[in-house]
């Protein structure tokens, strides 16, 4: 009876980690809960051994999520593509800070090699996004 309990509780939360977007967090407590179902069904563990490996895998799948997740490029900061170039549309203040087109839209732009002037008709190559802004350098001739 008890694999089917853990069984029962993996296919909840997994339904409450497809069914809320961008919840996060469930997916590693319903495999551990299969895991748990499948030792219960194999070994026959006590209650106690259940709820401790439960816990355990739980907390050891978070943390190894968590570890991985800080080595991944939030959804604000995004390297753009290899090579990708833009058009200075408006011209760098003295902060370093303009306007360039890019996949046909305008965007806020930052550059990289301040105090570098860029003007209008310039062509950058986009290093990275972050957010609506893009951060640029000069495209060498």
């Amino acid at each position: 009876m008890a694999p089917l309990i853990w069984l029962a509780l993996a296919g909840v939360l997994f339904l409450i980690e497809v069914s809320i977007p961008g919840f996060g967090g469930f997916v590693i407590a319903a495999v551990a809960a299969l895991v748990v179902s499948a030792l219960t069904a194999l070994l026959g563990l006590s209650v106690a051994l259940q709820v401790a490996a439960f816990a355990v895998i739980s907390l050891l799948g978070g943390a190894a999520l968590w570890r991985w997740s800080g080595r991944q490029p939030s959804k604000l900061e995004r390297l753009a593509p290899a090579n990708d170039r833009a058009e200075v549309i408006a011209a760098f203040d003295a902060q370093g800070r303009g306007r360039v087109r890019w996949q046909g839209q305008s965007w806020a732009a930052e550059s990289l090699e301040f105090p570098r002037p860029l003007a209008p008709g310039d062509q950058v190559v986009v290093m990275r996004r972050v957010g609506t802004r893009l951060e640029v350098m000069a495209e060498e001739s």
